[in-house]
C-alpha cells in the first residue's frame, strides 16, 4: 500500500539537520565577511585619518623649509632646543608629559611661507591693514591642546603640534633685531639667537581673535600653564601627535683630509675609513643623554635604532654627554644653533663645521582609536595633564596605536 502525497512531501529529521548545518554555516561565512570587512574599513579610515593629521604637520614644515632664510652674515638663524633635557634653558617651555625630550623639539627659525599673514588689525575706522616684507619668525612645538574645546573640558586637551607664524612687521621690528653676530665663542652664547626674541619678554601680536582688539602684548613662549601665545588655538596645527622627530643633513666645508683628522675613522664596513667628502651629507641627531630603555628600548645602544641607522656616516666611540670635548658624534642633547656654515651642539668647545642643506622630519600620529582611549584615562581622573598615564601605558597605545610619518625637506635659503 503506498504512502499518502502529503507524507512524501515532508523532510526526514536529517535532511532538516543537514539544512540547519548548512543554513548554520553559511550565516558564519558572511558574519566572518562582514566582521572583516568593517575591521578593514575601521583600519583604513583610522590610517587616513593619522595620514591626514601628518600631512598637516609635514606639509607646513615642508613649505616653511623650502622658503627657510640662513644668511650668511655670522648669525644664527635657526634654533632647536628640547625641552625637559638635561642642560635645557629652564623656564623656557614646558615638556610634554610622557613624550621624550628629544622626541618634542622647539624649532624657531625665519622663512617666508604663502600664508603668512598679509593683514593686521588695524582702528575701528580702518579694520584691517596691509603688512609689508615677506620673512617671518616661525615656531612649530608640541604642547596639549585642541581647537574644539571649550575652556576648562579637560577631556578635550589632546597631544598636538602647534605652528606659530609672527608677521612680517613684527619680526621686522621686534625679531630680526635680536639677530646680533656674536662677539665670543658660539659655545658661550647665550642671547642674540631665535629664543632670545620667542622667550623671556612680553611681545606684541596682532589678536586675529578679536581684531577689534587690535595688537595685543604678552608672552610668545613660555613655561607657564597656557605656555604662552603659540599655543593659542588659532596656532593650532594637528592634533593626535605624539612624536615629532628632526635630523639635520649637513654638506661640511672640510675636505677629506681634515674631516678625518676632526673625527677619525668611522665605522668598520662604511667605507668611509679616510674621511667623508664635502659634499656627502651627514646627519646631526637630537638624541637624549640617557639610552632611552624605558621608552624606546630600541635605541638602547648602537644596534638599533636611528642611531645605528646613521651609524655610518656618523663619528664612533663618542659619548652623548654635554661635554667640551671637539670630537664628539655629531649628536647633541638639549640645543642646535644653525648658522650659514656652522652648527653649534650644545655646549661643545667647537661648533660643527656644517652648512644645513636638508631637514628630516618624522611625526608620530595616534589614531583615532588611540585618541578615544588616552582621553578614556584622562576623564577617568580629571587631569588635564596626563599624570595618571604613566610611560608604560603610554608607550602601549602609541605602538598599538600610532602610525609614523616621515619626509625629507631641501633647505634652499641657506646661503653658507
Amino acid at each position: 500500500m503506498s504512502q499518502p502525497a502529503a507524507a512524501r512531501r515532508a523532510f526526514t529529521l536529517v535532511e532538516l539537520l543537514v539544512a540547519s548545518a548548512i543554513m548554520v554555516m553559511i550565516v558564519l561565512v558572511v558574519v566572518k565577511v562582514a566582521v572583516d570587512t568593517m575591521t578593514a574599513y575601521d583600519r583604513v579610515v583610522a590610517d587616513l585619518s593619522a595620514q591626514s593629521e601628518a600631512r598637516a604637520v609635514l606639509d607646513n614644515l615642508e613649505r616653511d623649509m623650502n622658503t627657510a632664510v640662513i644668511r650668511p652674515d655670522g648669525r644664527c638663524w635657526m634654533e632647536i632646543i628640547a625641552p625637559g633635557a638635561p642642560g635645557a634653558p629652564t623656564g623656557f617651555a614646558n615638556g610634554v608629559p610622557n613624550v621624550p625630550p628629544d622626541l618634542q623639539p622647539i624649532l624657531m627659525f625665519f622663512a617666508s611661507p604663502a600664508d603668512r599673514p598679509k593683514f593686521v588689525p588695524g582702528s575701528t575706522t580702518i579694520p584691517r591693514e596691509p603688512i609689508r616684507g615677506d620673512l617671518c619668525a616661525v615656531a612649530y612645538r608640541m604642547g596639549l591642546r585642541s581647537p574644539f574645546d571649550m575652556p576648562g573640558q579637560l577631556i578635550q586637551q589632546v597631544y598636538c603640534i602647534q605652528r606659530t607664524l609672527i608677521d612680517p612687521q613684527s619680526t621686522f621690528q621686534e625679531a630680526l633685531p635680536h639677530l646680533t653676530v656674536p662677539t665670543v665663542a658660539l659655545s658661550a652664547v647665550v642671547t642674540g639667537v631665535p629664543s632670545t626674541y620667542w622667550h623671556g619678554t612680553p611681545r606684541r601680536y596682532p589678536s586675529y581673535n578679536s581684531p577689534s582688539a587690535g595688537w595685543v602684548t604678552g608672552n610668545l613662549m613660555d613655561g607657564t600653564a597656557n605656555g604662552g601665545w603659540t599655543m593659542d588655538e588659532s596656532n593650532f596645527c594637528a592634533q593626535n601627535t605624539v612624536a615629532l622627530n628632526v635630523t639635520l643633513w649637513c654638506a661640511s666645508s672640510e675636505t677629506k683630509a681634515q674631516d678625518f683628522a676632526r673625527v677619525g675613522a668611522r665605522p668598520a664596513g662604511a667605507n668611509v675609513a679616510n674621511g667623508l667628502p664635502p659634499d656627502a651629507l651627514r646627519p646631526v641627531t637630537l638624541y637624549p643623554k640617557s639610552t632611552e630603555t624605558t621608552y624606546r628600548a630600541g635605541n638602547s645602544g648602537t644596534t638599533y635604532g636611528q642611531q645605528h641607522a646613521y651609524w655610518g656616516l656618523m663619528p664612533s666611540g663618542h659619548t652623548t654627554s654635554a661635554s667640551t670635548s671637539t670630537s664628539q658624534a655629531d649628536k647633541y642633547i638639549y640645543r642646535a644653533r644653525v648658522y650659514a656654515d656652522r652648527i653649534q651642539l650644545d655646549a661643545r668647545t667647537a661648533p660643527l663645521p656644517y652648512a644645513l642643506r636638508q631637514v628630516e622630519f618624522s611625526v608620530t600620529v595616534l589614531t583615532p582609536e588611540g585618541a578615544r582611549e588616552l582621553r578614556a584615562l584622562q576623564a577617568a581622573t580629571g587631569s588635564a595633564t596626563f599624570a595618571e598615564t604613566n610611560q608604560s601605558t603610554f608607550r602601549r597605545i602609541v605602538a598599538q596605536h600610532g602610525r609614523p610619518y616621515s619626509r625629507r625637506v631641501l633647505v634652499l635659503g641657506n646661503g653658507g
